[in-house]
């Protein structure tokens, strides 16, 4: 770890040990990238810590350091973590007739495109990464907690919904002395418009997930793990 933050760097391992001693900052974030590489046995993480703790290190003292989120975030994630947000950042879902395409996602749409639906629900994680499925709540919590991706509350969606179902339950009801007030939707059609929660990345999962685009780990036509065409 400490020979791939040398090289980041562009330092030998003593200009790397000044850069470590400068500061109290600087060791601490140095303790922490240690301790996650100390902790994983797989090594692009190892490299990707590196690299990550480079930047930190490089950052002088008095502006806002974003190793301090980053470094974090990536001692507590291993390759399944990686394997996730690789997914909703490098990848849109398209599901069509109960079949799931993964799309490659570019930045370089071109304004008439629309805006590309990068939200994908736990469904569609568990069919695009099967050996995922049986942790994805877990990695979905380590990923949010760090602000690495973001929950999609669906709002917009839900609401226009809500007013579809309330116009199709009224149909021709008119206030009566019998009946003064608007009738309730029933509970099943409640159900119905509620949406499984599903999850976005944000600009700091991107950042992460290119310490170990940079450490080798894959490309951006290689995905980390297969899924369905």
């Amino acid at each position: 770890m400490l020979g791939a933050a040398a090289e980041a760097g562009g330092q030998d391992l003593a200009g790397l040990a000044g850069m470590i001693g400068r500061s109290e900052h600087t060791r601490l974030l140095t303790g922490i990238a240690m301790t996650g590489a100390a902790g994983t046995a797989w090594p692009p993480k190892v490299s990707a810590l590196g690299r990550a703790l480079a930047d930190g290190l490089i950052t002088d003292d008095d502006q806002i350091n974003i190793a301090d989120l980053v470094l974090p975030a990536m001692a507590d994630m291993d390759r399944p973590h990686v394997s996730l947000l690789e997914l909703l950042v490098q990848w849109m879902p398209e599901s069509s007739a109960g079949h799931l395409r993964i799309i490659p996602y570019s930045h370089d749409r071109t304004p008439d495109a629309g805006s590309p639906n990068r939200a994908w629900g736990e469904y569609e994680i568990s069919k695009a990464r099967p050996a995922l499925d049986s942790v994805v709540t877990s990695l979905i919590g380590t990923l949010l907690r760090h602000g690495l991706i973001v929950q999609d509350d669906n709002l917009d969606r839900v609401l226009a919904s809500y007013a579809d179902k309330l116009a199709y339950f009224l149909g021709d009801f008119e206030a009566t002395p019998a009946r003064p007030t608007l009738p309730r939707l029933p509970e099943y059609a409640v159900r119905s418009i509620l949406e499984s929660p599903s999850w976005s990345p944000t600009a700091l999962g991107e950042q992460v997930l290119d310490y170990y685009r940079i450490a080798g780990e894959f490309t951006e036509g290689h995905t980390l793990t297969p899924g369905p065409d």
